[in-house]
């Protein structure tokens, strides 16, 4: 499994690495800008979590593609197995209803 820190290092030698860090940003870029014409107005804000948050490159090329739409924020960690987790064990302890979640038809 390759993980940011390998790309990052990788990209700083490689141009093939260093252009797929601009793809995956244009495309991030792209994917939010889209979002905007589905808002009934501006957003408040865009905010980018997770591992890739660390990557000071990744997050320059999104900030400088899509700074106009919103202020963004960026907390760069990986959360989302915690997060699962107390969801979870609120469930268990009866803290909240599970959710079931339909195939849609």
């Amino acid at each position: 499994m390759t993980d940011n820190r390998t790309i990052e290092t990788m990209a700083a030698r490689r141009s093939d690495y260093h252009q797929l860090l601009q793809a995956m940003a244009y495309q991030v870029a792209k994917s939010l800008a889209s979002l905007t014409a589905a808002f009934s107005g501006p957003a408040d804000a865009v905010v980018i979590t997770g591992g890739l948050a660390r990557n000071a490159f990744l997050i320059h090329e999104i900030r400088c593609r899509i700074h106009f739409t919103a202020e963004i924020m960026v907390f760069p960690g990986e959360y989302e197995l915690a997060a699962l987790a107390e969801g979870a064990l609120r469930v268990l302890t009866a803290g909240e209803p599970a959710l079931i979640y339909e195939k849609e038809a």
